[in-house]
């Protein structure tokens, strides 16, 4: 079996994805146990997964056919693992505290029908597998598991949207600066499984209708999974450990409910003062909740005195101090000697890309279009 081993334009696309998410995924496995992160391992598992996904394809082209022949109905699809690991990993890479509790493994109950069904029939025997395959399987058996499947992967991919745009809503209210959090390569990856678990689906409805694409027509779905593979594996591994995140759907920050008007204004003048006084947002890497544990009161007030009193979310409200800031110290002639990212960089922004999206969306221009224009007056 090994002496006929071939490489071809086929099998080498594929091998080079998998390899790609190979050693991303043991680098990312040996990360999650080293320092104890769920997200790693959970990643890792991911990119195994879809590894194991295009293997039977991989190893096809290749003419290494022991899948098809020796493993025949052996329970190696992952098809109904991807959606709940993908799922899990976005929660546990937004919540640092998340853990398993027992009343997950219903999202493993699908998978574990369908391994333990095959496993049930791989173990009679090669004759039994082929006549249950031909007599049982694909008239009755095969198509439910591949609604399931269907079925599985976008409630799932539904879930994990879902969670990343709650999540996404969340940070503006708790974070003040949110650019290494916005985890934009997570939901492109989610847009573009989308269309590659969409594009899976119209091949297999053709076969299903009775097209029969060729083992070399298959292989352009697969192909497409090797790249996914090859570009969420660098993307994933390398994104940076960011601050502390506990982000729960059930969290409601900001939502709190409505203070007396007398009230609202002596909050409202204390976070001012926290803010013109102390210049708390000075501070990088401010969240909601070191502003409540400076004015000894809860995260959750403070978010809703600012999105009730001054009609704006937290990240908001802080990014309007530090652009202030910077048009007062960019108008002081004494910083002339300074260049514009070291000025914002004082003045609270943690990033020359973060700091050029703030700019741009409170004043409508570049800092380079506003310092010209206001040299002209």
């Amino acid at each position: 079996m090994w002496l006929a081993v071939t490489f071809n334009i086929y099998s080498v696309a594929l091998l080079i994805g998998s390899f790609q998410g190979m050693v991303f995924g043991t680098l990312s496995l040996i990360r999650g146990i080293r320092q104890n992160r769920l997200s790693d391992r959970l990643f890792s598992l991911l990119l195994f997964l879809m590894i194991l996904l295009i293997s039977p394809y991989t190893l096809g082209f290749m003419g290494i056919n022991i899948m098809w022949d020796e493993l025949l109905f052996f329970p190696y699809d992952p098809g109904l693992l991807i959606g709940p690991v993908l799922y899990f990993y976005l929660v546990s890479k937004t919540n640092e505290d998340f853990g398993f509790r027992l009343g997950h493994i219903r999202h493993l109950i699908p998978f574990g029908v369908y391994f333990f069904y095959h496993l049930a029939v791989f173990f009679k025997g090669k004759a039994f597998v082929q006549y249950w395959i031909s007599n049982i399987d694909l008239p009755f058996v095969y198509p439910f598991f591949q609604l399931a499947t269907l079925v599985s992967n976008y409630v799932y991919l539904f879930m994990a949207i879902r969670h990343y745009h709650r999540y996404r809503d969340w940070i503006e209210t708790a974070y003040s600066n949110t650019h290494e959090i916005r985890l934009d390569w997570y939901r492109n990856y989610l847009y573009l499984l989308s269309f590659g678990i969409t594009l899976a689906w119209v091949f297999n409805a053709l076969n299903s209708f009775g097209v029969n694409l060729s083992f070399t027509q298959n292989w352009w779905e697969y192909f497409f999974l090797a790249v996914l593979l090859y570009i969420i594996g660098q993307q994933g591994y390398f994104q940076p450990r960011t601050i502390y995140l506990h982000y729960e759907p059930k969290e409601k920050t900001g939502n709190g409910a409505e203070l007396p008007s007398g009230e609202l204004e002596l909050w409202k003048e204390r976070i001012g003062l926290a803010m013109e006084k102390d210049k708390v947002y000075l501070n990088p890497e401010l969240t909601v909740r070191e502003v409540a544990s400076k004015l000894n009161t809860s995260a959750s007030l403070v978010s809703n005195v600012i999105n009730t009193g001054f009609g704006k979310n937290f990240n908001q409200y802080v990014n309007d101090f530090r652009v202030e800031a910077f048009k007062e110290a960019v108008a002081n002639p004494e910083n002339d000697r300074f260049n514009l990212l070291s000025i914002a960089l004082d003045c609270g922004f943690n990033s020359k890309a973060t700091f050029n999206r703030v700019f741009k969306n409170a004043t409508g221009l570049s800092p380079k279009d506003f310092i010209d224009q206001s040299q002209e007056r």
